[in-house]
């Protein structure tokens, strides 16, 4: 019986532990995930500075020439 409940508290033991270890892999992709989104916005937001740089160098043109 002794042996039985022992064995049933390893097996309880190492389940969390696998519960425990995916929580982690799935904050780790999350975090992952977040970091890629800034990434896509960070780019869009140089996108769209140059667009402008762009557009006044265009406004800016007719005057110095």
């Amino acid at each position: 019986m002794l042996r039985f409940l022992q064995s049933l508290l390893l097996l309880l033991l190492l389940l969390l532990l696998l519960l425990l270890l995916l929580l982690l892999l799935l904050l780790l992709l999350l975090v992952l995930l977040l970091l890629l989104l800034l990434l896509v916005l960070l780019l869009l937001l140089l996108l769209l500075v140059l667009r402008l740089l762009l557009l006044v160098q265009l406004l800016l043109l007719p005057l110095f020439v």
